[in-house]
């Protein structure tokens, strides 16, 4: 994908190429009828308002005080397990207070405020995981949104960044988006028409004398606009197809990396897996991403779509699901590669099926014995390469940073192997790569990473839970632990 700094010139180029097949060709090489004339230039004037649309329009940003359904309960979650079991039998629905269903199974406040949803009167389940927190933006931003990094905002239902665009492909851009592509293929279809003809019609007259045929001039731009327009033709076709495969099954081009991503999980038995809840019918997809049936599919004039609930299909901020999960579980499901060591710890422990230490024992032996283990395990690896630059610091603040991470790596190796076992292999150089491995990021096959899409990867990460709302904390808590321990089974 084409690197965002080079927007600016991407845009020209766009410009330049729109002109140069639509225009270039009228002037110099067709001799359209008037019919021809009027259906290729609709179609070309679908392309310039379409894609001024996608450059000009705001893609949809989280709306200013906005706050999740919960906030303020302090059944966050819904409760245990066995209340959730209860939920799915009898869980309570806002049908009456809220017609069109965006606002069923919020609950009172402090009464059950995650509970599972069920079907509003038309029959569709609105999912209720509005709940991420953006550590860049410091605030809420609701399921399906990403924190942009060329941006620098939260762009609801997000797709990538389109340098072409100069744009991000979000809730509101979406229609004028796929419009654009639509109208591209259409005009570059019809042209590619116009020019094979010339093309065979050249040949055909090619044993005529010279000066009764096309100059050389023209004979040369007739072969560069039948190579750009082929080029450009393939090109979108390939992308409107995939897009397209994409949406039909619900997914944002980011989601449909986060499914492989799962998936990928899934094969490794890291995680069960979950079914992806926005996938709701074909039709019905579509129409989410193009805001409106299909008679309004293709009119490049309609009006930007609102943010805000109460406003159709959810106003960006909720979401109708398939009901095949709990309405509370976020997308995509937490990673267990991207956990610390006592969540990993907690994770063997569960899988073992047991605690990691039994019988009473002195805490503040413990405590002493540990401490010499960390001194010793310090001066073994004095030597090591990696161990400089991790000790290395610039303020206090930093070295104690430092020493608390490098200390949770040997915690981890020495309860699982034993400080003089001789297996340093075994966790603690495991884990230091890990780490590593982890700041490389996850690529799919394609090679891609979250970040070539534009999303900022480090804007969900808690690395300073102090900047976290505690409800925040609460719901990875709840995720978490759900994961681990297969409460979700």
């Amino acid at each position: 994908m084409l690197n965002a700094k080079y927007s600016a010139l991407a845009v020209g180029v766009t410009i330049c190429l729109i002109t140069f097949l639509a225009y270039g060709s009228q002037l110099f090489i067709l001799e359209l009828t008037s019919r021809e004339f009027w259906i290729f230039n609709t179609l070309v004037g679908g392309i310039w308002v379409s894609y001024f649309r996608c450059i000009f329009t705001d893609a949809g940003g989280v709306p200013n005080g906005w706050q999740p359904s919960w906030q303020g309960g302090d059944s966050f979650g819904g409760g245990s397990g066995e209340e959730g079991e209860e939920d799915d039998e009898g869980g309570s629905s806002s049908d009456d207070d809220d017609k069109d269903g965006e606002g069923e199974g919020r609950g009172k406040k402090g009464e059950g405020a995650r509970e599972q949803v069920k079907p509003d009167k038309q029959g569709r389940i609105w999912g209720n995981a509005d709940c991420r927190w953006c550590k860049r933006c410091k605030r809420w931003k609701p399921a399906r949104a990403h924190h942009c990094k060329n941006c620098q905002t939260c762009v609801l239902l997000m797709d990538h960044h389109c340098p072409w665009t100069f744009n991000c492909v979000g809730y509101r851009t979406w229609p004028h988006f796929i419009r654009f592509l639509s109208f591209v293929i259409a005009a570059c279809s019809y042209l590619e028409t116009f020019l094979v003809g010339k093309c065979l019609e050249v040949w055909r007259e090619r044993e005529m004398p010279a000066y009764l045929g096309p100059s050389l001039s023209n004979l040369i731009l007739l072969a560069m606009l039948l190579l750009v327009n082929t080029l450009t033709d393939f090109a979108i076709i390939v992308l409107w197809i995939r897009i397209i495969a994409n949406i039909s099954e619900g997914y944002t081009t980011i989601e449909w990396w986060e499914q492989e991503r799962h998936n990928a999980l899934v094969r490794r038995q890291a995680v069960r897996r979950q079914v992806y809840p926005f996938d709701i019918g074909i039709y019905a997809n579509i129409c989410l991403f193009m805001n409106g049936g299909i008679l309004t599919w293709w009119f490049p004039f309609l009006p930007n779509r609102p943010v805000g609930e109460g406003n159709a299909y959810g106003g960006g901020l909720r979401y109708e699901v398939n009901g095949f999960e709990k309405t509370w579980l976020t997308w995509p499901p937490p990673d267990p590669e991207k956990f610390g060591i006592n969540e990993r710890r907690h994770m063997q422990k569960e899988m073992e099926g047991g605690p990691w230490t039994t019988g009473e024992y002195d805490v503040s032996d413990v405590y002493a014995f540990r401490r010499r283990q960390r001194e010793d395990m310090r001066r073994r690896f004095k030597n090591d390469d990696d161990g400089d630059e991790e000790y290395a610091s610039e303020g206090e603040d930093g070295e104690r940073k430092t020493i608390k991470r490098d200390e949770d790596l040997l915690d981890s190796y020495l309860d699982s192997t034993g400080y003089g076992s001789g297996r340093i292999e075994g966790t603690y150089y495991d884990e230091r790569k890990r780490q590593e491995e982890m700041k490389k990021k996850w690529r799919n096959e394609e090679g891609e990473r979250l970040a070539d899409y534009g999303v900022d990867e480090e804007a969900d990460v808690l690395d300073d839970e102090d900047s976290v709302p505690l409800a925040e904390l609460l719901r990875r808590k709840r995720e978490k632990d759900a994961l681990m321990s297969g409460k979700y089974r």
